[in-house]
């Protein structure tokens, strides 16, 4: 400011400045003097004086930001000595809040994960205290891992008219599909950005399984652009979804969406062109521009917003897992309030005699609340006690129950917490999946039934990999038949569960490693009985896996490995072999 000559109160700021008089100065006092003298100075020096303004703020703030950060790596630290010391002191707070920011705002994740046991360790010595401040820990927690809408599904109170565009992921399972051997291929946007669902319907029609409120029937964007409501035409057949609609879609796929939406500039090329990828920061051989991409663009504030979000959540499942850790089998007496958010509100929400999913439409509160507790369901349960395990695997009949849920992220989540249980307990999961998930696949269901069975599917198999290879030759039928569904969501999921099947049936020595189980082997029946295309269906499968039309060679018997998933059957049907 003296080298520009402004006229200025200097010997007001001749000292030490802190960060908020810096501040204060560049943001309020600075501007100030420069709109009073903005006659008596050139434009050029005006705008010399205003850029270094600028740096002069970025870096206040740049420090602000480093100072807040170590000050929570150090206080958490030192919360974290007096744990481990076991000396607490008689007012919780001071040790409390620095762990629970760490969780919160640290980025270090090693750090984070300390911060995480120490939390542990506090509730453990808190446990006898009264007042007890571990469930007002466990609610917050709980709080943090449900604040990011990519990992834990948000139920919206207003239904959203906009919606992104599947168009990428109808193409590649209609490859997928192709390459499977499945003719069945879905329907494709005829007319870009006519509507931005699966495809545009001159007479949209769309049939759920549940009756809609009023208040949340969902608009569609017809050609000109105005919203109108679904109406029925035609019987049997059903007009996508919105992927913005609080009931219906499988939100499995609409992630599946985005995490391919968000990586089109790794692909120099577009197939429509005919040119190929030739890697990042390299130009097209036709030498025109590079293709459009439709990634939304995210402001600086929305980006530092999602990625707290992300941090915040990856905090509290640490905290949660390094709790139920610590407390092993005793989870249920020391820390109840945890323990009943994933066993008794499951139970109290979800009645196996006489659920009926029509009685919840519209009832958003229970819905969260069912979200939040599926939720931590699927975070905790790869950590539980053994001897508690067998407690969350007996919910799964409820879980099963809740695919049927009207709103989707209920459907989401219960997926996602029965794909934990099978990758834990494999063979008695899966036994109940066979026996009360596939029959859901049925046409006789409604289409969100359907949608909540294949979404369950989708998760499973991709949570079990290489372990669902025994259960495979159990699911292509199924899912052989829900390819050419009425339901363009149930298409999708069948097309990709079934093309994930023919791709790790080679790996099950010609069919020979089949899960062995009398419960299982029920199911079998049961499948094969309920099923009229099981011979064409299996000479289709060993056509897509390159074994021609030649029968597998008969294997034979094995005992369970140490996972207790069986790794042959000497017991499977003739129409299966």
């Amino acid at each position: 400011m003296k080298h520009y000559e402004l006229v200025f109160d200097y010997e007001a700021f001749n000292r030490v400045l802190t960060l908020d008089e810096i501040e204060h100065l560049v943001e309020t006092s600075l501007v100030q003097v420069m709109e009073e003298q903005r006659r008596s100075k050139t434009a050029k020096c005006l705008e010399r004086v205003d850029e270094r303004r600028k740096t002069i703020l970025s870096n206040t703030q740049t420090t602000r930001k480093d100072q807040f950060m170590w000050q929570i790596m150090v206080q958490a630290v030192l919360a974290g000595a007096l744990v481990q010391l076991q000396c607490l002191p008689a007012k919780l707070n001071p040790v409390i809040k620095p762990l629970m920011e760490a969780l919160k705002f640290e980025l270090n994740p090693l750090l984070q994960e300390l911060a995480a046991s120490h939390v542990g360790l506090l509730l453990g010595l808190c446990s006898e205290r009264n007042p007890c401040p571990n469930n007002k820990i466990v609610s917050n927690l709980c709080t943090f891992l449900c604040c990011n809408p990519e990992f834990t599904p948000v139920i919206e109170i207003s239904n959203p008219t906009c919606s992104r565009s599947l168009a990428p992921l109808i193409r590649s399972n209609s490859e997928a599909s192709t390459s499977s051997g499945s003719t069945s291929e879905p329907t494709t946007p005829s007319t870009p950005g006519s509507n931005p669902g699966f495809w545009s319907n001159n007479n949209p029609s769309v049939e759920h399984a549940y009756p809609r409120p009023v208040s949340v029937a969902t608009p569609q964007a017809t050609n000109d652009g105005a919203a109108t409501s679904h109406n029925p035409t035609r019987a049997g057949r059903s007009s996508a979804p919105s992927s913005g609609d609080n009931y219906t879609g499988i939100l499995t796929l609409v992630k599946q969406q985005q995490t391919e939406s968000n990586k089109p500039a790794a692909r120099g090329g577009t197939k429509a062109s005919g040119v190929g990828g030739r890697g990042p920061g390299r130009p097209s051989l036709s030498g025109g521009p590079p293709p459009a991409c439709d990634v939304p663009t995210l402001s600086e504030a929305e980006y530092e917003s999602h990625k707290q979000a992300k941090n915040q959540c990856r905090g509290a499942s640490l905290a949660l897992t390094a709790i139920v850790t610590h407390f092993g089998e005793s989870l249920p007496d020391k820390l109840g309030k945890l323990w009943e958010m994933v066993t008794s509100q499951l139970i109290n929400a979800v009645n196996k005699e006489c659920f009926d999913g029509k009685l919840v439409v519209g009832d958003i509160e229970a819905a969260r609340n069912l979200v939040v507790c599926l939720q931590v369901f699927e975070v905790i349960a790869p950590s539980v006690h053994p001897n508690l395990l067998t407690t969350l695997v007996s919910l799964q009949p409820r879980l099963c129950l809740l695919l049927s849920h009207p709103y989707r992220a209920v459907r989401h989540m219960s997926s996602r917490c029965l794909a934990v249980l099978a990758t834990l307990r494999p063979n008695t999961v899966m036994t109940s999946v066979l026996l009360e998930v596939v029959p859901l696949l049925a046409p006789s269901n409604g289409d969100t039934v359907r949608q909540g069975a294949v979404e369950a599917l989708m998760n499973i198999l991709d949570k079990m990999g290489l372990r669902a290879v025994p259960f495979l030759v159990l699911l292509v039928v199924p899912l052989l038949g829900r390819i050419s569904d009425q339901d363009e969501w149930v298409r999708l999921g069948a097309t990709s569960c079934f093309a994930t099947c023919i791709n790790l049936l080679p790996l099950d020595s010609s069919l020979g490693t089949t899960a062995t189980s009398s419960t299982t082997q029920s199911a079998i029946t049961s499948s094969t009985q309920n099923s009229n295309h099981v011979d064409s269906s299996t000479t289709l499968v060993n056509n897509s896996i390159g074994g021609g039309g030649g029968a597998p060679t008969q294997p034979s018997s094995t005992t369970p490995n140490k996972e207790g998933v069986p790794t042959n059957s000497d017991d499977l049907p003739a129409a299966l072999l």
